[in-house]
């Protein structure tokens, strides 16, 4: 009986375990879903303002054009390069209306009740160092289920191990003689056939599986361990590529730009040398964008494997 019961406790403890890593599961497609739709949030806002570079050129290379001072050539491309910004904008705001349809499906709706998500790509804040996180990946219930698998198997080997003791049944009855009259009391045994070889046998299966969930284990830590060092190293290399944009490349490039275009009205520089550095500019945008969209999505993978939120991330809607 009090094997039954264990293995009965296992079983419970091994579903609690899974449906604890099922909705990290879901979390995890959440916070994911989150991320994307507020990176295309701020793609959104970087397509805008490059309409707006794209519109004061325009008009800037129009009023040369109108003195003599331009060819109408430079006008036609300042009027097709604001025409490229537009429709990447239109595309962008097409993309973010269907990845709201499916951020509101988590909560079961298909109508978004938010108009904009709120939070910074950037905002990462600091972490554990790799082997912290390591240890209290460990804990995970991805990981317990093994554990809780293994004691369920130690429990049904005990439960083999109990039944195959031969089971001896005992009949006890009362016998009439008709030709005398006479009465006797009997005794019956009864011995299964072969119920030894068969429950050997089950033993044996039960320790094969027990054996198995060990190496199982070995295997998802060793998978474990990987894939939470791939997340830790890449969310570093990322936040440190987003910490180098904002405080040098992106004021570098700003102050760029604002000389380039100056020169330009000017006289002293190009058409083509202010595309260039318009361009430079809004390409490290880009990139700024995603590397801290990337630091974000590890961060969100090594929170899953670790089933604890790294720090306090203000992202919301």
């Amino acid at each position: 009986a009090r094997s039954r019961v264990a293995v009965i406790d296992a079983r419970t403890d091994r579903l609690n375990f899974e449906r604890q890593a099922a909705t990290l599961d879901v979390l995890g497609e959440l916070t994911t879903t989150f991320i994307r739709s507020l990176s295309t949030q701020e793609n959104i806002a970087l397509a805008m303002e490059a309409v707006a570079l794209s519109e004061q050129m325009l008009k800037t290379v129009e009023q040369r054009a109108s003195k003599g001072a331009a060819p109408e050539a430079e006008v036609m491309r300042a009027k097709a390069a604001l025409t490229r910004t537009s429709i990447r904008l239109q595309a962008l705001r097409s993309s973010f209306k269907r990845q709201k349809v499916m951020l509101n499906s988590f909560w079961g709706s298909t109508n978004p009740h938010f108009t904009e998500l709120s939070g910074s790509l950037s905002a990462l804040g600091s972490s554990d160092d790799f082997a912290s996180l390591l240890q209290r990946a460990k804990h995970s219930p991805a990981i317990a289920i093994f554990a809780s698998e293994a004691r369920l198997k130690d429990a049904e080997v005990k439960l083999a191990q109990a039944q195959s003791r031969v089971d001896i049944g005992w009949q006890l009855g009362v016998r009439r003689f008709e030709a005398t009259d006479d009465t006797a009391l009997t005794a019956g045994v009864s011995i299964p056939l072969f119920s030894g070889k068969r429950n050997r046998g089950a033993v044996a299966s039960a320790l094969a599986e027990r054996n198995a969930v060990d190496y199982q284990q070995a295997d998802a830590q060793l998978k474990l361990h990987n894939r939470l060092f791939a997340a830790f190293s890449q969310r570093e290399e990322n936040k440190a590529a987003v910490e180098q944009f904002s405080t040098q490349v992106l004021p570098a490039l700003e102050q760029a730009l604002l000389l380039t275009r100056q020169a330009y009205e000017n006289g002293r520089y190009r058409y083509q040398d202010w595309i260039a550095a318009q361009e430079e500019l809004l390409t490290a945008k880009q990139q700024h964008i995603e590397a801290a969209t990337a630091a974000q999505l590890n961060q969100t993978l090594i929170e899953q494997l670790i089933a604890e939120p790294l720090a306090a991330n203000a992202l919301s809607y």
